[in-house]
């Protein structure tokens, strides 16, 4: 048997169970807690949660970080190489697809893309090619002006009409 008694000048808490054996009556168990201690428990087991809450979250917010730079810097760097390319008109370098599965449509819009251009600039230099070669080998005399009567080209046809050797 153990009993004693401690008065806090509080509330408390009392819990009483009779204790059997065998279903014959044996004793009784009083449980006696005073609500301070209830509380302090309470304020302790709070500010354990909040501590582990704030823990956990900001190991979450780090992993979370370093996986989304490790799959996301890496395929950003390579769509940005490949858009700093495209800028300086290099579109054969950037045949290769992306090395994250979420951007290859982005990096095979932009390949295609970049042929698209890179064919556009060769038909445009062929047909400059085709204009100069007319320009240059026509027998008559061809001369561009702006309004102002600025002359602007004029081809070795003009040229040797006007008694010249060249153009210029």
């Amino acid at each position: 048997v153990l009993s004693f008694d401690k008065d806090l000048g509080m509330t408390s808490v009392v819990r009483s169970a009779e204790i059997r054996y065998f279903g014959e009556y044996v004793g009784m168990v009083t449980f006696d807690m005073s609500m301070a201690g209830t509380h302090r428990n309470n304020l302790e087991l709070l500010w354990t949660a909040i501590f582990l809450a704030l823990l956990v979250g900001g190991a979450l917010v780090a992993v979370t970080h370093l996986i989304l730079r490790k799959h996301l810097k890496r395929p950003m760097e390579h769509l940005n190489a490949m858009a700093t390319a495209f800028a300086r008109g290099d579109f054969d370098r950037w045949s290769m697809r992306s090395p994250s599965l979420e951007f290859q449509g982005v990096s095979t819009a932009m390949n295609s893309m970049g042929q698209a251009i890179k064919e556009q600039m060769h038909r445009l230099q062929k047909a400059e090619a085709e204009y100069r070669s007319i320009f240059d080998n026509a027998i008559h005399g061809l001369v561009q002006t702006r309004a102002d009567g600025t002359i602007l080209k004029m081809n070795p046809a003009i040229a040797a009409m006007l008694g010249h050797e060249s153009p210029r």
